[in-house]
């Protein structure tokens, strides 16, 4: 492949696909401060603050991508590089708390991307002698990657300075030079790509997404916020076993579980998750600052139900499968998979898994040191429903759910980190097992933790179901029923649970079936403290549905579908139920109140247990 040439400096600069999509969203879609990269930093140590100022000043000359602005003209929108770019801006702060409220008001700020500057940093000095760096650049500039090329180059040009010398020119390869370059690639080279993703995609489900607790806003509110977990010291060992075992890396592992978490909270069976990418091939482009980013989709098929080895088998060629045809544009990729446009959502996938590195404390002159300082709350926005970030450092593996607080609470985001590690668990462990056999358990020894960000944790959470109640056990050793079948599930899964007229079902096949149902009893909002009617008759859908309102943390109400269906509804409303479940059979039981019967069981059976939402006044 020939590296980019210098373009024409007279000829206006194009937007690369990644841009123009992110253009696109800052005038029509939610845009705003979701689409920002940033880096913050404690400096601990003796501090040049002039070569400080100098340095960024450099770096901002070294890199045309920071000096970009977006303009629209008669052909569209187009990039144009501004002579000069911001300063690096210095305040005070009596304590921590006054500085984090700096770097929030940095963060948040929308930019304009026709007025210049598309980034903002401020050094915070502290009582201490610390000092905070924050610094904030808009997406369609900046990818991850760039953001570690940045603070290279910003500590290079500090210690050249701070000796009296010269900081190095413009860097040889430039973003604006690549993005021309990738504009007279055209389509041609991409036949391939666009085949293998029109037949990855064929069939694919529009929306793939933890299900929600709240409906979807027309524009976001709550912004975004993040809940972190470190996985226990014996099972990272356990996962690096497994990698060189199955010669699969982490990424593959953490994709399978988080499709098989996916699948199980959602109860679907064809999940498609995103991941993103730096279209970085040339040598010459390793230094280079700017939006190199692409996003490819990952799909996986679970409706063979299958086992965990089989799953890091399937997700793996998946993996190799899309890497080989990365460079295809993600906007041809959703227009090839025909995805419905919705500015609320990600077309062709709303959940992404991103691999990153965590900070540690490094040396940059003498005396001085640098680590990662993080802001101990939300973040700004949230680019898709859910993002988890698997993140590698010399402390372990720590994975971050950055999520819509629009659509859902903590609790439901905790339980869902807990069963990303329940399925790393499993693929150790019992790599034999089906993905529906796991139980999810919450996957935590004593001790381990979910809170927020990375600030101080809210304190462990108790071991439980799906939606188990958080309330103290009554007593030491207490184990719910519907735990206890899981586990027998586990162990057992073809040894009987019921015995009917009907016939004889396993306990595996129990678990799958009250495991789907909860999950629709939990669309149709059910939660601790809340209450389902079952309106059944004795037999096995009767145990089911009763195993599923535990699941779902529910408390169950067991009604006799023979009873007027006044009477019944009379009930429904004095208790509050949030969903009543019956069978095709005895729907008009229900006939005293408004609600209609949503699917039944679950995907993988033919539909034979419904459930209503209740209508209360």
């Amino acid at each position: 492949m020939t590296p980019p040439a210098r373009r024409d400096p007279a000829a206006p600069i194009p937007l690369t696909p990644a841009q123009a999509r992110l253009w696109f969203l800052d005038r029509f879609g939610p845009g705003g401060a979701s689409y920002v990269c940033w880096t913050f930093q404690r400096l601990v140590g003796p501090l040049d603050v002039d070569a400080l100022r100098a340095a960024f000043t450099a770096v901002v000359g070294r890199h045309e991508a920071l000096r970009l602005v977006v303009v629209e003209g008669a052909g569209g929108p187009a990039q144009v590089v501004r002579e000069s770019g911001p300063e690096l801006r210095v305040v005070d702060a009596p304590g921590e708390e006054r500085a984090r409220d700096i770097v929030r008001e940095v963060l948040s700020r929308r930019f304009t991307l026709d007025g210049a500057p598309l980034h903002r940093a401020v050094l915070i000095g502290l009582p201490t002698g610390e000092h905070i760096l924050a610094w904030c650049l808009h997406h369609i500039m900046c990818d991850a990657p760039s953001l570690g090329i940045l603070e290279e180059d910003l500590w290079a040009c500090y210690r050249v300075l701070a000796d009296g010398a010269e900081p190095p020119g413009p860097v040889s390869a430039q973003f604006p030079d690549y993005a021309a370059w990738l504009a007279g690639q055209g389509r041609e080279g991409h036949e391939a790509g666009r085949a293998h993703w029109r037949e990855h995609l064929s069939g694919a489900p529009a929306v793939t997404t933890l299900p929600p607790d709240r409906a979807r806003p027309r524009e976001a509110v709550r912004g975004g916020a993040r809940r972190s977990l470190r996985l226990p010291g014996p099972l990272v060992t356990e996962l690096y076993a497994l990698l060189k075992a199955r010669r699969v890396t982490l990424f593959v592992v953490a994709m399978s579980a988080m499709a098989a978490a996916l699948a199980r909270h959602s109860d679907e069976e064809d999940v498609v998750v995103g991941t993103a990418l730096v279209n970085r091939h040339l040598v010459e482009l390793e230094g280079s600052v700017g939006c190199y980013i692409n996003l490819i989709p990952v799909r996986t098929d679970l409706r063979a139900d299958p086992t965990l080895a089989e799953l890091l088998r399937a997700v793996r060629g998946s993996v190799i499968r899309g890497l080989g045809h990365q460079a295809t544009p993600f906007e041809e990729i959703a227009e090839l998979a025909g995805a419905p446009r919705d500015p609320r959502r990600n077309p062709v996938f709303q959940t992404l898994l991103v691999m990153g590195e965590g900070g540690r404390a490094t040396e940059r002159a003498a005396g001085l040191t640098t680590e990662t300082w993080e802001l101990d709350e939300s973040s700004p926005g949230a680019r898709f429903d859910l993002t988890l970030v698997v993140s590698v450092s010399e402390r372990g593996i720590d994975l971050h759910a950055d999520y819509s607080a629009d659509l859902y609470d903590e609790d439901t985001v905790d339980r869902f980190l807990r069963h990303v590690v329940v399925f790393l668990s499993a693929f150790t462990a019992t790599p034999d097992l089906r993905v529906w056999q796991i139980p999810l358990h919450d996957g935590l020894h004593a001790g381990d933790e979910v809170h927020a960000g990375t600030a101080a944790p809210h304190g462990p959470l108790p071991d439980g179901d799906l939606a188990a109640p958080r309330d103290p056990l009554p007593a030491e050793g207490f184990t719910a029923v519907h735990e206890l079948i899981a586990r027998r599930a586990a162990e057992a899964p073809g040894a009987p649970a019921l015995v009917s007229e009907a016939g004889t079902i396993g306990y595996g096949e129990l678990e799958r079936r009250s495991a789907r149902l909860a999950a629709r009893l939990r669309e149709a909002g059910a939660r601790r403290e809340s209450v389902v009617a079952v309106v059944l008759p004795n037999g096995e859908d009767a145990v089911v549905a009763l195993l599923a309102a535990l699941r779902a943390g529910a408390a169950y109400l067991p009604l006799n579908p023979a009873d007027p269906p006044d009477r019944i509804a009379a009930i429904l409303l004095e208790a509050g139920a949030v969903a009543a479940v019956t069978s095709e059979g005895h729907r008009d039981a229900l006939a005293g109140y408004p609600g209609a019967v949503r699917g039944g069981e679950g995907r993988r059976k033919t539909a034979r247990i419904g459930v209503a939402i209740c209508w209360r006044p």
